[in-house]
């Protein structure tokens, strides 16, 4: 998940003009990398509390819905691919708004919020 969100900051950068002609594109492919692996990342026992994670519980008791949200950041990031190797700047637009309506799915419903530490 740590890379998702190292490729997401890279892509806002990236249209931003941070790092060149090339970002958006290397960006956009590690997006589509990790939407073809994201469904294994979380497998059946995974939810067993040797790995720190703030992923819930609901990922592995709703697995249909678990699985349609994975499947539509799939079907996400390998559309903002497409746009972003085009360089179609409507369509690139388009296709940051679908990946991060596809992120915010499991943010609401299979994260738990990050706990902050009280400072004294």
């Amino acid at each position: 998940m740590k890379s998702i969100g190292g490729h997401m900051g890279g892509i806002k950068l990236a249209l931003k003009g941070a790092g060149g002609s090339g970002a958006l594109v290397a960006h956009a492919e590690g997006m589509a990398s990790m939407g073809k692996i994201i469904a294994s990342v979380f497998p059946k026992g995974s939810e067993s509390g040797k790995i720190k994670t703030r992923t819930l519980p609901e990922a592995w008791s709703k697995p249909a819905e678990f699985k349609a949200a994975a499947d539509a950041f799939t079907t996400a990031s390998a559309a903002f691919l497409t746009a972003a190797k085009a360089g179609d700047k409507a369509a690139i637009g388009a296709g940051i708004k679908n990946l991060g309506k596809s992120c915010g799915v499991c943010h609401k419903h299979f994260r738990a919020k990050k706990t902050r530490k009280k400072k004294m």
